[in-house]
């Protein structure tokens, strides 16, 4: 059995048809360390925990304070008539035409 060169075994890029290295072609992914994933794992229960203290502040501590609030949170039904000046029934009231034009040129709506 003939004796096999590691340069016969691994390929780089310089003998690889078709390498694209922007597409990140030929690169050794390392895998995540243990020592990453617990401390993404930290972090996670940190913003639980904290999570879990405000939703017991306001629910357990200051819970009759807000229930308080929310009983007096009501809408009143009342009638309001509507008054009218004379001269301006609808509230329209005619536009100069020159001014009409300004105003849609600005919005670029005519040209």
């Amino acid at each position: 059995m003939p004796d096999i060169a590691p340069d016969e075994i691994f390929l780089d890029s310089s003998n690889l048809p078709g390498h694209n290295a922007i597409q990140f072609e030929g690169r050794v992914v390392q895998a995540l360390s243990n020592r990453t994933i617990i401390a993404v794992g930290l972090v996670f229960c940190l913003v639980v925990i904290v999570f879990a203290v405000r939703a017991f502040s306001l629910e357990v501590v200051q819970g009759a304070a807000y229930a308080d609030i929310s009983r007096n949170n009501t809408l009143d039904r009342t009638v309001v008539f509507a008054t009218t000046r004379p001269g301006a029934r609808f509230g329209i009231y005619p536009i100069p035409e020159s001014r009409f034009k300004r105003e849609l040129v600005a919005r670029g709506v005519y040209r």
